[in-house]
């Protein structure tokens, strides 16, 4: 087993990472790689070299950075049944944690990491993308992004400044920059082609911290949860936000509905491109294809912790 830590210190934790250097400087009987991220997406080509250099060895893959960095690292793997992925909060109360029993100090211990077992999980195979979904900060599989703004350069700006704020706020603010957009959704092999305001595809429970899309729902039932959202005045949106906020979800039946499905595609009408957000990794696409993969990832965890199944 090689064991590789891929380190971001463009997180709210960064200081964290001397932290775990030094730990790992001390560990004389452990062979281990140490990487820093060091531009943007550098853990995709960090991950992609990694595996074709062991590419016939088992990888455990550490990863200390935000959702973005957990997703590029999964989508990087070729083979994901060779990898196994650990992962060191950078950020307090994330969506992945607390789909476990009282799990957050454990995690920050690289001890009870290596010598953890194995969780094996759900995710969403989207081809090139795969997604946890329930990963720090945000667990929206999918979602449109910025379509009110035809430069795609300026809403990553506006993403990295919406950062910045307390989650109730950020989240209103999203809200604010949504406009609807016409869609042919098919889930299950049933239509829902239609022009929606929101789209949500889940892996997990949680989704943008402080937001529970479901209260039935692991990251072990094989299906993903789907919130779609009509058309309709931004105060509605506000009014949905509540809605889910507070889990009142029956009442969202009038603006939209929340189901679960397994397999999904998704296209405009005039197979114009799409800003899609994969766990925070934006792609343009004018179709796209996913489906749950029933307990195929293989999550490390401390032995001291359990998987919340419902």
């Amino acid at each position: 087993m090689k064991h590789i830590f891929i380190l971001n210190s463009q997180t709210q934790k960064y200081k964290y990472i001397f932290k775990i250097r030094e730990k790992l400087s001390r560990m004389n009987n452990f062979e281990h790689l140490v990487f820093d991220i060091e531009y943007p997406q550098h853990e995709k080509v960090l991950t992609a070299r990694m595996c074709d250099i062991f590419k016939d060895e088992d990888i455990r893959f550490y990863c200390f950075g935000d959702k973005e960095t957990l997703g590029n690292i999964i989508s990087s793997v070729p083979d994901i049944s060779l990898a196994e992925f650990a992962v060191i909060p950078s950020a307090p109360n994330d969506d992945l944690l607390r789909h476990f029993e009282d799990p957050h100090k454990s995690f920050f211990n690289i001890d009870s990491l290596i010598n953890g077992k194995i969780e094996y999980i759900d995710y969403i195979d989207f081809g090139s993308v795969r997604v946890v979904n329930s990963m720090f900060s945000s667990i929206g599989a999918i979602a449109p992004d910025f379509s009110f703004t035809p430069d795609y350069n300026l809403s990553l700006i506006i993403d990295r400044f919406l950062k910045k704020f307390p989650n109730n706020l950020a989240n209103i603010i999203y809200i604010l920059m949504q406009s609807p957009n016409d869609y042919e959704i098919t889930i299950d092999g049933k239509n829902y082609n239609g022009r929606y305001s929101f789209i949500l595809f889940q892996n997990g429970k949680y989704f943008h911290n402080n937001l529970q899309i479901s209260d039935k729902k692991s990251l072990i039932s094989g299906v993903a949860n789907i919130t779609l959202i009509k058309e309709t005045s931004l105060f509605n949106l506000f009014k949905c936000y509540k809605y889910i906020k507070h889990g009142e979800y029956d009442k969202i039946s009038k603006y939209g509905q929340i189901f679960q499905g397994k397999s999904f595609d998704i296209q405009s009408p005039d197979n114009s491109k799409i800003h899609f957000v994969f766990d925070d990794v934006k792609y343009d696409f004018a179709s796209i294809h996913g489906e749950v993969k029933h307990k195929k990832l293989k999550l490390v965890v401390p032995k001291s912790v359990n998987l919340i199944k419902e």
